[in-house]
């Protein structure tokens, strides 16, 4: 026979979902880096979480947007094995809002 040699690249990856929001949500980060790996996450530069991946490099965190944040973008960062890392953004929106009417004279 034959025998051919191929490289497959594996990406290691962090998402946020939602993307966005005001602060008070929940927000989930998850991904997938390399498999029984131990990580931290930062939000912001603040560490949140610490764990260790699954068999198959998976990893999930809920995580409450705190309420002393401004509008604005704020990075979310996994780090593992000290060097490697992924970032993605959590972008705070103000808060909704509900207009109220007064109707005068009402009966």
């Amino acid at each position: 026979g034959n025998n051919a040699n191929t490289t497959i690249t594996i990406d290691y990856y962090i998402t946020v979902t939602p993307p966005l929001g005001p602060t008070g949500i929940t927000t989930t980060i998850a991904g997938r880096i390399v498999a029984n790996t131990a990580y931290s996450l930062t939000f912001n530069g603040a560490p949140i979480a610490t764990g260790t991946s699954s068999s198959d490099g998976s990893y999930s965190f809920g995580y409450t947007i705190p309420s002393v944040l401004g509008i604005g973008s704020y990075p979310v960062m996994i780090v593992w094995a000290t060097v490697n890392n992924r970032t993605a953004t959590f972008n705070v929106t103000a808060s909704p809002t509900i207009a109220l009417g007064c109707r005068e004279n009402w009966k």
